[in-house]
């Protein structure tokens, strides 16, 4: 889990909290990309502030559901049997929504944000641009094993926290141990991809240093 995504989708909890007083929004049903193009016209909101929490709160809702580890980390039920999906076309995916995410600095005029959505909306946007820079610029997926930490400390990690109070939390966890094998099959899948392309992690040569395997 990426340290970086957990702080983000915490701070935009707290941001949407901070923001309660704006009406709610009525969002059409649809994909992820159905709903920021609902927010990216702001003829269908009262106010950019109502506008505004709505973007957050959508990213919020898509990080969590983008990362089922991550809702695990937050206690966030009706994830806890699903893994994230670490596959080629998942990564690829999420950059995908993550690069409109990026592009809806250009969507509000600041000077019809408050100072406090201000703030806000720049904490966004510079969290996101970062994220967004890093993602699409180096490839991460394909470094995602080493020696101190990977799906071989993930896989145990998460489990322990998951509770085991009830018949549906054991439920749950029966679920997520039965689709491991299909987790490390994608996990192979992009790590191959990563050779492929000569992006590994570097191992350790005798002690002496530090060489890439391609």
């Amino acid at each position: 889990m990426k340290n970086t995504l957990l702080f983000l989708s915490l701070a935009l909890c707290l941001l949407t909290t901070n923001n309660g007083n704006a009406q709610e929004a009525k969002l059409p049903d649809g994909t992820i990309t159905e709903k920021l193009s609902y927010i990216k016209d702001n003829e269908n909101f009262s106010s950019e502030s109502e506008r505004l929490k709505t973007l957050f709160e959508v990213f919020t809702e898509n990080q969590i559901e983008a990362s089922p580890v991550m809702a695990t980390f937050f206690g966030k039920p009706g994830y806890n049997h699903l893994w994230d999906d670490i596959s080629p076309e998942g990564t690829k995916k999420k950059l995908a929504i993550l690069k409109i995410f990026n592009e809806s600095k250009d969507w509000f005029d600041l000077n019809d944000l408050s100072e406090e959505d201000k703030i806000n909306f720049n904490i966004f946007n510079r969290s996101v641009g970062d994220q967004y820079a890093l993602n699409s610029q180096f490839p991460q997926q394909y470094l995602m094993i080493s020696q101190i930490s990977g799906i071989h400390t993930l896989i145990p990690a998460i489990i322990q926290m998951m509770s085991t109070n009830s018949p549906k939390a054991l439920e749950d966890i029966i679920a997520r141990m039965e689709v491991i094998p299909q987790l490390i099959q994608n996990i192979e899948i992009t790590l191959s991809e990563g050779i492929k392309m000569g992006i590994v992690i570097p191992s350790l040569n005798h002690g002496l240093g530090a060489k890439c395997i391609v």
